[in-house]
């Protein structure tokens, strides 16, 4: 286990698991003149704009935590557009990271702006992010929006400028029709008429996701790693998890009320799923729960048994932008540029929480100045 440096002193000096000083990477990228014109992998983007030493230690495991996916063949335009359009713009990522500096979002919210003011690096909610999934519902509801849960959708089809949706129990005709969910699952309801969209759609793959709340009772976790959590570079053969996320440090509000307890959550797989865990999966979640605690003893020295322990698998739940992965979403808006719909969530412009509810807003403000457009 390595403490990434976080001061002056550490990024000066050569500390572990870098072989040269953080600093030696860094301050020759701006006299580095190989501009990247076209999308390669952000393992090759890293090591030609900084060091190799930079990409298999920092940004290889950093890959693992936030795309559950391989450095070597996800897109550096497409997973860091900002990072490859500096590069492209100003000849230097350090250079376009400060001309390019975008200003501050100013929001009508006190909330955004108080989390802006105090520097905000995590937040969450007293009863878990659900509640925020149902105030979302709530208001929408009580705004006269009808909410049909529990009705999987079949087809698709659009006619005369309009959409049409079925499902088991009934079908809706709308103006408009916004997808969210998967790629492949989109391309699965639509219909022969829009065939090279599906082909499209149907090229974005996915990886699946163990993931396993571990709890243990008492405070059993080492002082020297407190902190939000690490992550397992791959060429780490014996960790078989991607990384750990300490709970019980991050959001201790949610620790157990009655009696102290250590929370983990240990995630597994990603494209090395198939690899560690079989492609049928058919051992089930014990084989995930057995790595997990198995993780936590090697990687942070927690010999105690768990009194606690629920693992879900989220099958395809990380879509990967490989390698032109950018040429693809262009694509995909180039085909559905005639038909009443938009594409959000994680498929298309960013996976993470943030990057899906950014890109919903960007998109929604989008289609409520398209519709304005067409009333009047």
């Amino acid at each position: 286990m390595y403490c990434l440096p976080n001061n002056m002193m550490q990024i000066i000096r050569q500390t572990p698991p870098f072989k040269k000083s953080l600093l030696s990477s860094i301050w020759r990228e701006p006299f580095k003149f190989n501009r990247l014109k076209n999308d390669c992998s952000i393992h090759e983007f890293i090591s030609k704009r900084f060091s190799t030493d930079l990409a298999d230690n920092a940004i290889d495991p950093f890959c693992r935590g936030v795309f559950g996916g391989d450095s070597k063949s996800l897109s550096a335009k497409a997973c860091f557009p900002d990072m490859f359009k500096y590069q492209m713009q100003h000849g230097s990522i350090l250079l376009g990271s400060i001309l390019g500096r975008k200003k501050p979002y100013d929001s009508e919210s006190s909330l955004v702006n108080r989390s802006i003011e105090e520097k905000w690096a995590t937040w969450n909610m007293e009863n878990g992010l659900q509640t925020l999934i149902e105030g979302l519902q709530k208001k929408l509801q009580d705004e006269g929006v009808h909410i049909f849960s529990g009705n999987a959708c079949k087809r698709v089809d659009f006619t005369d400028g309009k959409v049409n949706v079925f499902w088991d129990k009934g079908q809706i005709s709308a103006d408009h029709i916004v997808f969210s969910t998967f790629s492949s699952d989109i391309s699965k309801v639509l219909q022969k008429e829009q065939e090279e969209l599906r082909n499209e759609l149907d090229k974005i793959d996915a990886v699946t996701v163990g993931v396993s709340t571990i709890e243990y009772k008492g405070d059993v976790f080492p002082s020297q790693y407190r902190g939000f959590g690490h992550l397992v570079p791959s060429w780490e053969s014996s960790a078989k998890n991607l990384g750990v996320v300490y709970e019980s440090c991050v959001f201790p509000e949610h620790d157990n009320k009655e009696r102290p307890t250590t929370r983990l959550t240990v995630m597994s797989g990603g494209a090395w799923f198939d690899k560690v865990f079989g492609k049928d999966h058919t051992q089930g979640n014990s084989r995930i729960e057995e790595e997990s605690i198995k993780s936590v003893r090697q990687q942070l020295g927690i010999k105690d048994e768990p009194m606690r322990i629920e693992t879900n698998v989220h099958k395809d739940c990380l879509p990967q932008y490989k390698v032109g992965h950018c040429d693809i979403v262009n694509k995909v808006e180039e085909l559905s540029s005639n038909l009443p719909v938009s594409f959000i969530g994680s498929s298309f412009r960013g996976v993470s929480v943030l990057d899906c509810i950014w890109d919903a807003k960007l998109q929604m403000e989008n289609l409520k100045s398209t519709l304005t457009t067409k009333e009047v």
